[in-house]
């Protein structure tokens, strides 16, 4: 069937435009330029000085959340991967407002707790772990916080994440869900977000279905899995075969 017939649009009525693809010429640019977009300041309440690299990072998500995609922050341990994404969250809340819901391993959380009070302490936050409870105590989300903080193993746990759609929703640790076919990776999944960042020294393990199931969070729909990547691997395993001295 026509497009006119299908649309019951008279054929003289009808007008079809072709573009350049300019949206996506626009977007390349930005992507292999990134110095030459316009410098994301961060706001007064944010009370630390980022070194050049971590401004770097600091604009990248900016840059990367404007484009309506999920962002893998993959610093080196050490280089200061919080400190970036305090910068970000208090733009944002200071912005835009809304809530971000943060998963971490339970051993990060007095960490995380260290670096808010200190780098941006008028953002407000909530604990939602039970070592923050008194015994049998529920846990009840407070709606007037900005920052919610949470374990891996609370996330499977509480269905009130999977209940509503987050702003911002950023794992630490995020190797934590390299395995797409666990509980836990799954009830991450599930939970619904606009924007997702993943934040981890460790991008890839062991496997490149490690690196899938970490952009599969990150947008979703996005990435299929099973046939690309088995074409993947099997690419690599012939390069790596011959080429004498590849690291395996």
């Amino acid at each position: 069937m026509n497009g006119n017939e299908l649309l019951n649009i008279p054929a003289d009525e009808l007008e079809v435009s072709v573009t350049n693809g300019q949206w996506l010429k626009t977007m390349k640019e930005n992507l292999t330029q990134p110095a030459a977009l316009p410098e994301v300041t961060t706001v007064p309440s944010f009370h630390a000085t980022l070194r050049p690299y971590q401004r770097n990072g600091y604009q990248w998500l900016h840059q990367i959340s404007a484009m309506r995609f999920g962002a893998c922050l993959a610093d080196d341990m050490g280089l200061g991967k919080t400190v970036q994404m305090i910068a970000y969250l208090e733009y944002a809340r200071i912005n835009y407002g809304g809530h971000a819901l943060l998963i971490l391993p339970a051993s990060l959380i007095g960490n995380w707790q260290k670096e808010i009070d200190k780098f941006a302490p008028e953002m407000p936050y909530q604990i939602l772990h039970k070592s923050e409870l008194k015994a049998k105590e529920a846990i009840q989300i407070k709606e007037d916080c900005f920052l919610y903080i949470t374990t891996y193993g609370m996330a499977v746990r509480l269905e009130e994440l999977k209940n509503r759609k987050w702003d911002y929703l950023i794992l630490d640790e995020a190797q934590a869900i390299k395995n797409p076919g666990t509980k836990q990776t799954k009830a991450i999944k599930q939970i619904p977000a606009k924007m997702r960042i993943a934040m981890t020294g460790t991008p890839i393990e062991n496997r490149l279905g490690d690196l899938w199931s970490l952009f599969d969070f990150l947008n979703q729909d996005f990435w299929e899995l099973p046939r690309n990547l088995r074409i993947l691997r099997k690419s690599l395993e012939i390069i790596r075969a011959g080429m004498p001295g590849c690291v395996k």
